[in-house]
């Protein structure tokens, strides 16, 4: 789930189309594109991991597709296994399994958005699912790998540091990398010297999704979503979604405009 063109994006699994959410009337619109395996948004635009080896890029206002660009005339990447991007820097930053085994190591692919030309590769971890970059580094969570990888942008190198059990959420805010677990705990970790600054206990089952917005930090467990405030590391609210059942619950989540938007599955 992203924002682009003050518009919330989501993808469908399954029926190859995205939703348009439109915030003033909380109604969605479907756009078609392919089979999804990620997107992630520059602000204005979409671009979307499709159909196993296609990146497309979508005007995020009207979901007119503005560029496609081919990749590879092999699949790359399979939903749920791969195909995990993010957009900094002028560039696409793309996870790609090693020889199409996603419990293997991985690599992130470095992308031109305008040729689609991969300009750099760097290696990460098994089975990297949650992107976020800042003004200099792309960070990585390798669920499988139990660490998080912090890509330099000016020399496309990476570095591997310590996380907790299950590293599965990566979200950038007020100065730090928050980092969630497949235990309940939160990382926050320093960009710089990437040492971790807080240890965040939570009081509840598996955390999901991590995002930053409207100076908090939003995590999402199996039925409900935590704010926790940055100036103490304490969650200061919560917010109850549903009842908790069994893979099922809260997964992406995006702020726009004062509104956290929780994507259910």
């Amino acid at each position: 789930m992203v924002v682009a063109a003050r518009q919330v994006w989501t993808m469908q699994f399954g029926d190859g189309t995205l939703a348009r959410i439109d915030p003033e009337t909380n109604e969605a619109a479907a756009v078609r594109v392919g089979e999804a395996a990620g997107i992630a948004s520059d602000g204005d635009d979409i671009w979307v991991a499709a159909n196993g080896n296609t990146l497309v890029r979508v005007d995020g206002e009207s979901g007119r597709r503005e560029r496609v660009l081919k990749l590879a005339s092999r699949p790359l990447f399979e939903l749920r296994d791969a195909g995990f991007l993010t957009v900094s820097a002028d560039s696409i930053w793309l996870t790609i399994p090693v020889l199409g085994d996603n419990l293997a190591d991985q690599t992130l692919w470095r992308v031109d958005p305008r040729t689609g030309a991969v300009k750099a590769r760097a290696p990460l971890l098994a089975n990297p699912v949650s992107l976020a970059a800042d003004a200099r580094f792309v960070w990585v969570a390798n669920i499988e790998g139990g660490k998080i990888t912090r890509v330099d942008m000016a020399t496309n190198t990476a570095k591997n540091i310590e996380a907790s059990i299950g590293p599965a959420g990566v979200a950038i805010g007020a100065g730090s990398v928050w980092v969630t677990h497949s235990v309940p705990e939160v990382w926050r970790i320093n960009p710089d010297t990437a040492r971790v600054q807080a240890k965040i206990h939570l009081d509840t089952g598996t955390t999901r999704s991590i995002a930053f917005g409207g100076g908090r930090v939003w995590v999402s467990t199996e039925s409900a979503v935590l704010g926790i405030d940055p100036k103490t590391n304490k969650v200061v609210q919560t917010v109850e979604l549903i009842e908790p059942r069994r893979e099922t619950g809260p997964t992406a989540m995006v702020y726009l405009d004062g509104d956290l938007w929780v994507s259910i599955e």
